[in-house]
């Protein structure tokens, strides 16, 4: 992501004229609202540049009303061009609009420019217009969401949401691979490019090059720290920590020459076909523990899926191939990599073991045992498709077992539902869903709007 360049976000306060008798009341004092909002919002985020319009009904032409019977020829809303509307910056990328005062159009007009935009009803101030203009864009299909609440926080946490788009957008992908894989078939580079993101691609043959020049100085630092660090080493031989060790400093190589945010690694058919001498399991989880993202088998969606995690949470997430067990009302995430840093990088740091890949019983793998007791959610986007896919539980147990994958986090949740409604809205697939720990659910039904995506919630029923 280029760091350098910050979210250029359109702040826009949508008033009336004090004399208007109308929602808060007349003779509001609209200008210290302005000020006490605008101050709240630029101190939460130093690191955006905001674009800042006061439109006020006194501007331009007086306030449009709706008629009695709830439709709406309010202006912005019924097609036409609002008469304030070249007051409302387009230089931006997405805009937060504060509804303080009722009714002068201007929310309808920000709607209309299709960008992201997040609607805030200062309440009892511009809700009529808020509810009104909510409704309408969400029937129109523009990526519109809205905040409706007596704490600040909230609306803190959907601008926040602004944020994630932005830097989603600003991402770099690096996809090492031979020849065609999934993604490239169901065309997701192509789907990834028109979202912003851009995606850089490297052969194993690249990546072993920058592997024989690493020095096994350089590897020490991570290969004494994943030792030092697990509750042991089970089969695998040390020889295999150093060559797992000495492929993440080649792919942090990689990553710095190509900018990118994110690794994603064609593994099994890489370390199966020789072509790697090393699976790079330890190095995703490190890349994820410490604020970066790593994902498996060149999985496009999931990497893109990750990278929003990681943008709207600041935390890793776990890719994993899900079992459906319905005796017992649990899903269970399985994978051979997962962090031991689930609450961020700062956050407390949970038990792993140092295991062989599952499949061949080869390489060095982890095996994480994960938190229990928390909420986690769980989320895919297809960005092929343009849907996502939702659900959440409870997480109970790590699964000893010697079939199928190392980690294995066992989560209490609707699971009849979910198998009803596997892969519905989208090409989700079996392979891979992400989790990452906390009551996240709203936040990415709110980020796939904001990306004019639909979202379906998979454990809630028939969708």
């Amino acid at each position: 992501m280029d760091t350098t360049r910050k979210a250029r976000i359109g702040l826009i306060f949508s008033v009336m004229n004090p004399s208007e008798p109308t929602w808060p009341h007349v003779g509001y004092d609209y200008d210290s609202k302005v000020k006490e909002i605008s101050s709240k919002v630029k101190e939460a985020f130093p690191d955006v540049e905001f674009l800042e319009a006061v439109i006020s009904a006194g501007c331009g032409e007086p306030a449009v009303f709706p008629d009695r019977e709830g439709s709406l020829p309010v202006v912005g809303l019924s097609g036409e061009r609002g008469p304030n509307a070249d007051l409302i910056p387009d230089d931006v990328e997405s805009y937060v609009v504060f509804l303080i005062g009722i009714w002068n159009g201007v929310p309808g007009d920000v709607v209309r420019r299709g960008k992201p935009t997040v609607l805030v009803d200062d309440l009892f101030g511009g809700t009529g217009e808020f509810l009104s203009t909510l409704s309408w864009a969400r029937e129109k299909g523009y990526p519109t969401i809205g905040v409706a609440s007596s704490s600040f926080d909230d609306v803190l946490r959907a601008i926040s949401l602004l944020k994630a788009v932005h830097s989603l957008r600003s991402s770099v992908i690096l996809d090492i691979r031979d020849g065609e894989t999934w993604s490239e078939r169901r065309g997701i580079p192509n789907a990834l490019r028109e979202l912003g993101v851009q995606v850089k691609f490297m052969s194993s043959e690249q990546v072993k090059k920058i592997y024989d020049e690493v020095k096994d100085e350089e590897a020490m630092p991570y290969y004494q720290k994943w030792l030092d660090g697990a509750l042991g080493i089970k089969e695998p031989p040390k020889s295999e920590v150093m060559k797992a060790a000495k492929l993440h400093v080649a792919l942090l190589k990689a990553m710095k020459e190509t900018g990118a945010d994110s690794v994603t690694v064609d593994c099994l058919s890489l370390v199966l076909g020789k072509k790697l001498p090393a699976y790079p399991f330890l190095s995703f989880a490190e890349l994820d523990n410490e604020g970066s993202v790593g994902t498996c088998e060149a999985d496009l969606d999931s990497a893109f899926t990750q990278l929003a995690v990681r943008y709207t949470t600041d935390r890793p997430s776990f890719v994993s191939d899900p079992v459906i067990d319905t005796a017992k009302g649990e899903i269970i995430y399985a994978h051979c990599t997962a962090p031991w840093k689930m609450f961020g990088s700062r956050g407390p740091t949970n038990p792993y073991v140092l295991r062989t890949h599952a499949e061949d019983r080869s390489g060095v793998s982890v095996q994480s045992l994960l938190p229990t007791g928390e909420i986690v959610t769980t989320v895919k986007f297809d960005v092929v498709k343009k849907a996502m896919v939702v659900h959440s539980g409870i997480a109970t147990e790590n699964l000893e077992t010697e079939n199928g994958c190392r980690t294995k986090l066992g989560t209490k949740t609707n699971v009849n539902a979910i198998l009803a409604n596997w892969n519905a809205g989208g090409k989700f697939g079996w392979w891979h869903r992400v989790t990452v720990y906390g009551d996240l659910r709203d936040d990415f039904k709110k980020l796939a709007v904001l990306l004019g995506m639909t979202a379906f919630e998979e454990d809630k029923g028939r969708l």
